[in-house]
């Protein structure tokens, strides 16, 4: 996080590929708290301050920025002068920011990766996890919610997290909540245990 609270938009500057986890995981959260996805590609003129360290030949660590004007000086005037002073800072801006940072953690900890534990479709009513309450069950297709029901009963195959889910049918990942804990409850989806794997070369130890 670096310069939160100045009157610019909320934008991220992204890591050195554009499309890891991370990215992906951030432009969620913006798109949830009603930002435009104010996405700005890794420049190694500007080098994204001090992240842009971390994204360099030998770590290429995935590493987001997130900010508002930015931390050079064409996007904050005011950057490193005179002028970087405590009035331009807006309250309102730095919860604004906090709560797209907020969501990014909620959007981390939610995507995990499940398995159906059933062939071909299952019959909801007999679990009694039919989504009548969303207005599914009288011949209309109901909310959004009743939706996300019936489109995870196809994709939980344990092939895909659910961000990738969420992005694909244009979901909030938070509404994939109440139907993946009523399918765990009854024992029709199960999680897939995932092993992080570091993807960038570590320094050797010190003799």
């Amino acid at each position: 996080m670096s310069i939160c609270g100045d009157g610019p938009k909320v934008k991220i500057d992204e890591t050195f590929y554009g499309n890891t986890l991370i990215d992906r995981v951030f432009k969620h959260a913006m798109k949830f708290c009603g930002h435009p996805v104010n996405a700005q590609k890794f420049s190694g003129f500007v080098a994204a301050s001090d992240s842009g360290h971390f994204k360099q030949i030998g770590l290429r660590i995935p590493m987001v920025t997130l900010t508002r004007g930015g931390p050079t000086p064409q996007g904050y005037i005011q950057y490193h002068s005179s002028e970087d002073t405590p009035d331009i800072i807006s309250a309102e801006n730095l919860l604004e920011t906090l709560n797209v940072l907020w969501t990014a953690i909620h959007v981390i900890e939610r995507n995990r990766i499940y398995q159906g534990t059933y062939s071909t479709t299952p019959f909801l009513t007999k679990y009694g996890v039919f989504p009548f309450q969303h207005g599914t069950g009288n011949g209309e297709h109901g909310s959004e919610i009743a939706r996300a029901y019936f489109e995870l009963l196809y994709a939980l195959d344990g092939t895909c997290d659910l961000l990738s889910f969420a992005e694909r049918y244009d979901l909030p990942i938070f509404m994939l909540d109440e139907p993946l804990r009523e399918f765990l409850r009854v024992g029709i989806v199960e999680e897939i245990p995932v092993t992080p794997q570091l993807r960038f070369p570590l320094p050797s130890p010190p003799n």
